[in-house]
């Protein structure tokens, strides 16, 4: 999801990478931040947005990649994460049989070091974490420890404070996930200290009212992108009620969700309301994922006890 109204979590997350870079520029420490929320909540749209700040370039035939995003699965180990960072930078395995991480991190730090990354983002990272065992999880902490100090090789592992001249390289290391990632984190004191910032993604909501006007903004800012601005307005309260019901509210269901009905409208040609619109595009991509009522085919006065009775259920 991409839009030009950015949620007050995700302004911090901005804001939070910049202080890091320029501390790590005056001669700080790597630099970690959690990135903790639901799905929907728009932390993958942060990241779009915090990329877009950080874009790829072309140095002496070398590619220079600001920041690098790895998608983390369920299947990941510290291995599989390494070979990732590869992949994301070019530099995909040609082995057949499984890499020794003891040969393949050396590869994965010179790589990031030739292009130049300053942020890593490791995205949905609770896969990884949660579901791997004990010993996984103990080598994936390991891992991103590892990130913390990267030398020329050579160098004495333990030498952590940065020092002019020796070629070492510091990076802002993001983590995004569930709130499930805060307990891994917390019982690692030496891994939680180096992730001390911690960017919560607060949910989109009915309550408390600052949620639905953040909704608000999403939706209008969605709107305009898809052309629809004419015909949805963010102040129209009825409309968004309508759309917070019929997403989850997630946004990225509240996307979808929208560029159907963009879609609808150019090819029927005017002859139909914006709420049949909305009722059809809710019917083509609503499906399993969304409430069991179309909320676009509701009237007011049922809209409005929907309303009630998810109220109660947002505010617990």
């Amino acid at each position: 999801m991409t839009s030009n109204y950015l949620l007050p979590f995700q302004q911090r997350l901005l804001e939070q990478v910049e202080t890091a870079l320029d501390e790590i520029a005056d001669g700080g420490n790597s630099q970690g931040i959690l990135l903790i929320g639901a799905s929907g909540s728009g932390k993958t749209h942060g990241l779009d947005v915090l990329a877009e700040g950080y874009p790829p370039t072309l140095e002496n035939n070398q590619r220079i990649t600001p920041c690098c995003r790895v998608a983390v699965t369920a299947q990941a180990d510290a291995v599989a994460t390494a070979a990732s960072v590869l992949h994301q930078l070019g530099k995909p395995l040609q082995v057949s049989t499984r890499p020794n991480l003891k040969l393949l991190e050396p590869d994965m730090h010179r790589a990031l070091r030739a292009h130049q990354v300053r942020i890593l983002v490791f995205e949905e990272f609770h896969n990884a974490l949660l579901a791997s065992t004990p010993q996984l999880r103990g080598q994936i902490a390991r891992f991103l420890k590892n990130l913390w100090n990267l030398h020329p090789e050579g160098s004495p592992l333990g030498w952590a404070t940065p020092e002019p001249g020796r070629g070492d390289q510091r990076l802002v290391v993001i983590v995004s996930g569930t709130d499930e990632l805060l307990k891994v984190f917390e019982k690692d004191a030496e891994l939680g200290s180096r992730f001390g910032c911690v960017v919560m993604a607060e949910q989109v909501a009915f309550f408390p009212p600052v949620a639905f006007e953040n909704f608000r903004n999403v939706y209008g800012s969605i709107a305009g992108r898809f052309g629809l601005s004419k015909r949805l307005s963010p102040e129209d309260d009825s409309t968004v009620a309508r759309c917070m019901l019929a997403s989850g509210p997630h946004l990225r269901k509240l996307e979808k969700l929208l560029q159907r009905m963009s879609t609808l409208a150019s090819r029927l040609d005017g002859t139909k309301t914006d709420l049949e619109l909305l009722a059809a595009a809710f019917d083509a991509v609503g499906g399993a994922t969304g409430p069991s009522i179309n909320p676009f085919k509701l009237t007011e006065a049922e809209v409005t006890a929907q309303v009630a009775k998810a109220i109660p259920r947002q505010r617990r």
